[in-house]
């Protein structure tokens, strides 16, 4: 599944034109924002609290971390003929994770990791990430999209191998903006195909010896 993302960023990150449709016809996306976990079945609560807060301000991320997540977020996921990560808040969205299911040894890592993401630009580009242009920013990201990354599987929190690699950290913060997209209200109803759960009720149906339905 990562190499079949890996290769699907890649190749679309270098074709903004494309890029959407296979996005929106592509169920490997969602299969995917499954696998996060506690990350995907938190997002109803997530949205409510930044919903709430009206403010364009973050409420855990600092403004320039904040601006710099924003920044890749719409880097991978554009405004073309779907809105731009941004659009649908994915920023807030994400903000709202860190400061709910992270401890503060996961919310340190974070944003270490974030500066440091940031620091290896001015070290490849000579400027960080925000004073790059568009083009730089997506040459930057799909550098960092071909370096080494091994997708370990794991059980309840227990890696099946010993001593396993560790994803790169902007493999994780990509499988967190995609998840965070394709769990919007926006992408959901509009984007991607929409049916409502649990949807129309029907009172009554002809029994003709079928087998019923298993309750679980």
């Amino acid at each position: 599944m990562a190499q079949i993302l890996h290769s699907v960023f890649t190749m679309e990150l270098t074709n903004t034109m494309n890029r959407r449709e296979l996005l929106k016809n592509t169920a490997l996306f969602i299969g995917y924002s499954a696998t996060i976990g506690a990350f995907s079945n938190a997002f109803t609560a997530c949205a409510s609290t930044a919903k709430a807060a009206t403010s364009a301000m973050p409420r855990h991320l600092s403004s320039a971390q904040f601006n710099l997540l924003t920044a890749v977020a719409d880097t991978l996921l554009p405004k073309t003929k779907t809105p731009s990560a941004s659009e649908v808040g994915v920023p807030k969205h994400l903000d709202e994770v860190l400061g709910t299911l992270f401890d503060a040894k996961g919310q340190a890592e974070f944003t270490a990791n974030l500066a440091n993401l940031d620091a290896n630009c001015v070290k490849s580009k000579g400027k960080s990430f925000l004073e790059c242009s568009a083009t730089e920013r997506e040459a930057y990201l799909v550098q960092l999209d071909k370096e080494p990354n091994v997708f370990v599987a794991s059980m309840w929190g227990i890696t099946l191998s010993d001593n396993p690699p560790k994803h790169t950290f902007f493999n994780d913060l990509k499988g967190m903006i995609v998840s965070s997209y394709f769990t919007s209200k926006e992408i959901g109803m509009n984007v991607l195909n929409y049916e409502p759960i649990p949807g129309d009720y029907i009172g009554c149906v002809p029994y003709d010896g079928q087998n019923v339905w298993s309750g679980g």
